[in-house]
């Protein structure tokens, strides 16, 4: 039994095998916003990594996939500021804050990151587990206010 964790295997499945004739485990297998890594002995990536039922193997046998979150960029566009790298990079399924604290000649503020540039568009302070792809997210400045 191949349990697919919610993925698909496209080709290459097994359902039976023979005693003395070793079977390679299928490894076109798919999820979306997911890498394939392997198949597992237990569930979640547990227990011992297998590629094949060897020829000397005997008995019933349940193989589970394990799942890793596609790993994806996210580009910073400082607007001329500093304080952080340029990109950062997060897998789906994780929940990644993005960086505060960045400084910028002038009398201006870090105001927040947002999908468009000049504070268009929406807001974003972290990527959250649901989120997918590839982004852009702008930094904002603004007045910066003084106490005296």
């Amino acid at each position: 039994t191949l349990n697919t964790g919610g993925g698909t295997i496209n080709s290459g499945n097994v359902t039976s095998y023979i005693y003395g004739t070793p079977v390679v485990l299928p490894t076109d297998v798919t999820r979306a916003n997911y890498d394939f890594d392997g198949w597992y002995t237990g569930e979640n990536g547990t227990g011992n990594k297998v590629t094949q039922i060897t020829a000397t193997d005997i008995g019933d046998k349940t193989y589970y996939a394990n799942w890793v979150g596609k790993q994806y960029t996210v580009t910073l566009d400082l607007q001329g500021g500093s304080g952080c790298g340029t990109s950062i990079s997060y897998r789906y399924g994780e929940t990644v804050s993005l960086p505060t604290g960045l400084t910028k000649s002038g009398d201006v503020a870090f105001a927040g990151w947002y999908t468009q540039a000049g504070g268009q568009g929406t807001k974003v302070t972290q990527i959250s587990s649901t989120d997918f792809g590839d982004k852009t997210y702008y930094a904002y400045w603004g007045e910066a206010w003084f106490t005296v």
